[in-house]
């Protein structure tokens, strides 16, 4: 179920904008024969250029549904069809699996070197389908309507770069909940993405809210706002038989800094949309110093 890239509220809130994500007011996918909730996702650092050793976002879930991996960071790079992977190149993020809450980091092999469970071990796992490597997928009792922040980093250690997983709840204390180690010093994010996935093609209605979006630069330790997100629906031309265009739906949220990205893909009641995304939003945010719980 691991996922390559390609990629409260409440409709009556006064200031929620309806993003144009084409030449239109919403944005929803639709089809007489749903089989699978469209794969969303929201680049956050297009155009980057800088290494960073630290990435960081606020998510919470409203709609929770079997079968979702929200991937709060994905920093795979390949040349395509798994080949050609980054040393490093890895996801993290929170999942549903049968109904348990859980929390996941996956790092890939590459032709370089394989990546080695630091933490914990017993949850430790291969994966392989879309390349191979090495997962931690532990239970992590997150709650809907409640705001987490996941933070990835990049540790260097004794010849290798040690990625960090690390969770803070709402009003609640850090928990490193996974590490995972590739022998390769000196290891960074050259970018991060999030997206939200039905691996189960259920179709069930689901969705989740982001913002806070930050990143350290590797070299001078400046904290940089990712408050520029480009957003892609991916439907019939990403699982051409499994996911034909289905309902989903993007908003940005200016009633209060930080704004907010609402994500909602899914279910059977919304209306019929045919034509696709991508679209740009900026989301006003606080500038960050490292220091802070939750700037909402």
């Amino acid at each position: 179920m691991k996922k390559r890239i390609r990629a409260s509220i409440n409709a009556l809130l006064a200031s929620l904008l309806i993003i144009e994500l084409s030449s239109s007011s919403s944005s929803v996918y639709a089809s007489t024969e749903p089989t699978s909730a469209p794969y969303l996702v929201a680049n956050l650092t297009p155009g980057i250029v800088d290494t960073y050793d630290i990435i960081t976002l606020d998510w919470k879930c409203l709609q929770d549904a079997e079968g979702t991996y929200w991937a709060a960071h994905n920093w795979y790079n390949s040349s395509g069809n798994y080949s050609g992977i980054i040393d490093g190149s890895g996801y993290g993020g929170f999942q549903n699996v049968q109904g348990k809450h859980k929390v996941i980091l996956s790092i890939w092999d590459t032709e370089n070197g394989s990546p080695t469970i630091e933490y914990p071990l017993s949850a430790a796992d291969d994966f392989s389908g879309e390349g191979t490597g090495k997962h931690v997928l532990d239970d992590y009792d997150w709650k809907i309507n409640t705001w987490y922040t996941m933070r990835i980093q990049a540790v260097p250690y004794d010849g290798k770069t040690v990625y960090e997983q690390w969770v803070k709840p709402e009003n609640g204390s850090w928990e490193k909940t996974a590490a995972i180690s590739f022998p390769k010093d000196g290891l960074g994010f050259t970018w991060d993405c999030f997206f939200m996935e039905d691996f189960m093609f259920n179709n069930l209605k689901r969705d989740c809210i982001i913002c806070n979006a930050y990143a350290r630069k590797k070299d001078t330790s400046e904290w940089i706002s990712l408050s520029e997100f480009s957003l892609y629906g991916y439907s019939s031309n990403r699982f051409e038989e499994n996911n034909p265009n289905y309902d989903c739906e993007a908003y940005v949220m200016t009633d209060e800094v930080p704004n907010k990205l609402w994500l909602i893909s899914g279910g059977e009641d919304m209306s019929i949309r045919t034509d696709m995304f991508p679209s740009t939003v900026y989301l006003e945010q606080y500038e960050y110093t490292g220091e802070r719980d939750f700037l909402r």
